[in-house]
Protein backbone atom coordinates (compact mmCIF):
# COMPACT_ATOMS: atom_id res chain seq x y z
CA UNK A 1 0.00 0.00 0.00
CA UNK A 2 1.27 3.46 -0.89
CA UNK A 3 2.31 5.73 1.95
CA UNK A 4 -0.20 8.38 2.99
CA UNK A 5 0.98 11.80 1.79
CA UNK A 6 -0.58 15.25 1.85
CA UNK A 7 -1.75 16.76 -1.42
CA UNK A 8 0.30 19.90 -0.71
CA UNK A 9 3.49 17.84 -0.40
CA UNK A 10 2.75 16.03 -3.64
CA UNK A 11 2.07 19.27 -5.51
CA UNK A 12 5.21 20.96 -4.18
CA UNK A 13 7.40 17.96 -5.01
CA UNK A 14 5.94 17.79 -8.50
CA UNK A 15 6.44 21.52 -9.10
CA UNK A 16 10.06 21.34 -7.94
CA UNK A 17 10.79 18.23 -10.00
CA UNK A 18 9.19 19.59 -13.17
CA UNK A 19 10.97 22.90 -12.73
CA UNK A 20 14.28 21.08 -12.37
CA UNK A 21 13.62 18.86 -15.39
CA UNK A 22 12.63 21.89 -17.47
CA UNK A 23 16.00 23.39 -16.57
CA UNK A 24 17.66 20.09 -17.54
CA UNK A 25 16.10 20.32 -21.00
CA UNK A 26 17.70 23.73 -21.48
CA UNK A 27 21.05 22.66 -20.06
CA UNK A 28 24.05 22.01 -22.37
CA UNK A 29 24.70 18.27 -22.68
CA UNK A 30 28.22 18.64 -21.27
CA UNK A 31 26.73 19.85 -17.98
CA UNK A 32 24.57 16.79 -17.31
CA UNK A 33 27.23 14.55 -15.74
CA UNK A 34 28.81 17.25 -13.50
CA UNK A 35 25.36 18.37 -12.33
CA UNK A 36 24.32 14.81 -11.52
CA UNK A 37 27.47 14.34 -9.43
CA UNK A 38 26.72 17.45 -7.40
CA UNK A 39 23.12 16.33 -6.81
CA UNK A 40 24.29 12.82 -5.94
CA UNK A 41 26.58 14.20 -3.23
CA UNK A 42 23.79 16.38 -1.83
CA UNK A 43 21.27 13.54 -1.79
CA UNK A 44 23.70 11.20 -0.09
CA UNK A 45 24.39 13.79 2.58
CA UNK A 46 20.68 14.48 3.19
CA UNK A 47 19.24 10.94 3.08
CA UNK A 48 20.79 9.38 6.16
CA UNK A 49 18.77 6.17 5.83
CA UNK A 50 20.43 5.43 2.48
CA UNK A 51 23.89 5.97 3.93
CA UNK A 52 23.19 3.32 6.55
CA UNK A 53 21.94 0.85 3.92
CA UNK A 54 24.93 1.44 1.65
CA UNK A 55 27.45 1.01 4.44
CA UNK A 56 25.82 -2.18 5.70
CA UNK A 57 25.57 -3.70 2.20
CA UNK A 58 29.14 -2.89 1.22
CA UNK A 59 30.34 -4.48 4.45
CA UNK A 60 28.27 -7.60 3.74
CA UNK A 61 29.60 -7.86 0.19
CA UNK A 62 33.27 -6.95 0.71
CA UNK A 63 33.91 -7.11 4.44
CA UNK A 64 35.65 -4.28 6.26
CA UNK A 65 39.23 -5.03 5.25
CA UNK A 66 41.63 -2.59 3.57
CA UNK A 67 40.63 -3.81 0.09
CA UNK A 68 36.94 -3.02 0.61
CA UNK A 69 35.70 -0.05 -1.45
CA UNK A 70 34.70 3.20 0.20
CA UNK A 71 30.93 2.78 0.78
CA UNK A 72 30.27 6.52 0.86
CA UNK A 73 31.99 7.02 -2.47
CA UNK A 74 29.92 4.20 -3.97
CA UNK A 75 26.74 5.68 -2.48
CA UNK A 76 27.41 9.11 -3.95
CA UNK A 77 28.18 7.65 -7.37
CA UNK A 78 25.05 5.48 -7.25
CA UNK A 79 22.79 8.45 -6.54
CA UNK A 80 24.59 10.50 -9.20
CA UNK A 81 23.91 7.76 -11.74
CA UNK A 82 20.25 7.58 -10.69
CA UNK A 83 19.94 11.35 -11.10
CA UNK A 84 21.64 11.24 -14.49
CA UNK A 85 19.22 8.56 -15.71
CA UNK A 86 16.20 10.75 -14.96
CA UNK A 87 17.91 13.79 -16.46
CA UNK A 88 18.56 11.86 -19.66
CA UNK A 89 14.99 10.54 -19.67
CA UNK A 90 13.71 14.13 -19.62
CA UNK A 91 15.92 15.02 -22.61
CA UNK A 92 15.24 12.04 -24.87
CA UNK A 93 13.54 12.81 -28.19
CA UNK A 94 9.81 12.18 -28.16
CA UNK A 95 9.95 11.12 -31.79
CA UNK A 96 10.70 7.40 -32.02
CA UNK A 97 12.72 7.66 -35.25
CA UNK A 98 14.95 10.36 -33.76
CA UNK A 99 15.44 8.36 -30.57
CA UNK A 100 16.35 5.19 -32.44
CA UNK A 101 18.86 7.11 -34.56
CA UNK A 102 20.67 8.23 -31.41
CA UNK A 103 21.11 4.68 -30.02
CA UNK A 104 24.22 2.69 -30.87
CA UNK A 105 23.99 -1.12 -30.76
CA UNK A 106 27.57 -2.45 -30.42
CA UNK A 107 26.60 -6.13 -30.68
CA UNK A 108 24.13 -6.63 -33.53
CA UNK A 109 24.32 -10.43 -33.15
CA UNK A 110 23.11 -10.21 -29.54
CA UNK A 111 20.26 -7.94 -30.63
CA UNK A 112 19.20 -10.41 -33.33
CA UNK A 113 19.36 -13.31 -30.84
CA UNK A 114 17.10 -11.39 -28.49
CA UNK A 115 14.67 -10.61 -31.30
CA UNK A 116 14.52 -14.32 -32.17
CA UNK A 117 14.00 -15.29 -28.52
CA UNK A 118 11.09 -12.85 -28.32
CA UNK A 119 9.45 -14.35 -31.40
CA UNK A 120 9.87 -17.85 -29.97
CA UNK A 121 8.09 -17.02 -26.72
CA UNK A 122 9.63 -14.25 -24.67
CA UNK A 123 12.75 -13.45 -22.67
CA UNK A 124 13.68 -12.15 -19.22
CA UNK A 125 16.22 -9.39 -18.69
CA UNK A 126 17.49 -8.91 -15.13
CA UNK A 127 19.02 -5.48 -14.69
CA UNK A 128 20.34 -3.05 -12.13
CA UNK A 129 20.29 0.72 -11.67
CA UNK A 130 23.51 1.27 -13.63
CA UNK A 131 24.08 3.00 -16.92
CA UNK A 132 21.23 4.19 -19.13
CA UNK A 133 18.80 1.56 -17.86
CA UNK A 134 15.78 3.79 -18.48
CA UNK A 135 16.53 3.79 -22.21
CA UNK A 136 16.51 -0.02 -22.47
CA UNK A 137 12.82 -0.57 -21.83
CA UNK A 138 11.76 2.73 -23.36
CA UNK A 139 13.46 2.11 -26.71
CA UNK A 140 13.14 -1.69 -26.96
CA UNK A 141 9.84 -1.56 -28.92
CA UNK A 142 11.61 0.57 -31.55
CA UNK A 143 13.85 -2.46 -32.23
CA UNK A 144 10.93 -4.91 -32.56
CA UNK A 145 11.31 -6.03 -28.93
CA UNK A 146 8.03 -5.41 -27.08
CA UNK A 147 8.87 -4.87 -23.43
CA UNK A 148 7.05 -5.23 -20.12
CA UNK A 149 8.93 -3.93 -17.09
CA UNK A 150 8.24 -4.59 -13.42
CA UNK A 151 8.31 -1.27 -11.55
CA UNK A 152 7.62 0.17 -8.14
CA UNK A 153 5.25 3.13 -8.62
CA UNK A 154 6.35 6.42 -7.08
CA UNK A 155 4.55 7.54 -3.93
CA UNK A 156 3.81 10.92 -5.50
CA UNK A 157 0.88 10.38 -7.94
CA UNK A 158 1.73 13.45 -10.05
CA UNK A 159 5.35 12.40 -10.53
CA UNK A 160 4.20 8.83 -11.13
CA UNK A 161 1.87 9.99 -13.92
CA UNK A 162 4.68 11.96 -15.57
CA UNK A 163 7.29 9.21 -15.42
CA UNK A 164 4.80 6.57 -16.54
CA UNK A 165 3.96 8.66 -19.59
CA UNK A 166 7.65 9.16 -20.37
CA UNK A 167 8.44 5.46 -20.02
CA UNK A 168 5.52 4.15 -22.07
CA UNK A 169 5.47 6.64 -24.95
CA UNK A 170 6.99 4.13 -27.40
CA UNK A 171 5.07 1.05 -26.29
CA UNK A 172 6.80 -0.21 -23.15
CA UNK A 173 4.29 -1.78 -20.73
CA UNK A 174 4.72 -1.19 -17.00
CA UNK A 175 3.69 -3.80 -14.44
CA UNK A 176 3.13 -2.82 -10.81
CA UNK A 177 5.30 -4.83 -8.43
CA UNK A 178 2.47 -4.71 -5.88
CA UNK A 179 0.45 -7.65 -7.11
CA UNK A 180 1.28 -7.63 -10.81
CA UNK A 181 2.73 -11.14 -11.05
CA UNK A 182 -0.18 -12.53 -13.08
CA UNK A 183 0.11 -9.65 -15.53
CA UNK A 184 3.86 -10.22 -15.84
CA UNK A 185 3.38 -13.92 -16.59
CA UNK A 186 0.71 -13.02 -19.13
CA UNK A 187 3.12 -10.62 -20.85
CA UNK A 188 5.73 -13.37 -21.06
CA UNK A 189 3.17 -15.68 -22.66
CA UNK A 190 2.46 -13.01 -25.26
CA UNK A 191 6.10 -12.89 -26.31
CA UNK A 192 7.34 -9.79 -24.51
CA UNK A 193 10.73 -9.09 -23.03
CA UNK A 194 10.31 -8.93 -19.27
CA UNK A 195 12.52 -6.37 -17.55
CA UNK A 196 13.09 -6.92 -13.83
CA UNK A 197 15.36 -4.87 -11.60
CA UNK A 198 17.07 -7.24 -9.20
CA UNK A 199 16.50 -4.98 -6.17
CA UNK A 200 12.70 -4.74 -6.47
CA UNK A 201 10.95 -6.12 -3.41
CA UNK A 202 7.64 -7.98 -3.53
CA UNK A 203 5.53 -6.70 -0.65
CA UNK A 204 2.72 -9.26 -0.63
CA UNK A 205 2.82 -12.62 1.15
CA UNK A 206 3.56 -14.72 -1.96
CA UNK A 207 7.31 -14.35 -2.05
CA UNK A 208 10.35 -16.55 -1.55
CA UNK A 209 13.17 -15.56 0.78
CA UNK A 210 16.74 -16.54 -0.16
CA UNK A 211 20.04 -15.96 1.60
CA UNK A 212 22.07 -13.20 -0.07
CA UNK A 213 25.46 -12.68 1.56
CA UNK A 214 24.04 -14.52 4.58
CA UNK A 215 21.01 -12.21 4.95
CA UNK A 216 17.41 -13.18 4.01
CA UNK A 217 16.43 -11.13 0.95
Amino acid sequence: MARRRSRLRNVLEFALARGFLFGVQLMPARMLAPTSRVIGRLLYRVISSRRKVVRENVKLAFGDGPEAPDPDRLGRKSLANLTLSFMELARLPRNGHRLKARITVPDRDALEQLQVAIKEGGAVIAGAHFGAYEVLGLASPLFDIPAATLVRPLDNPYLERWIRGARTRHGQQLVDNRGGTRELVSCFGKGRMLGVMVDINRRSGRRVWVDFFGVPA
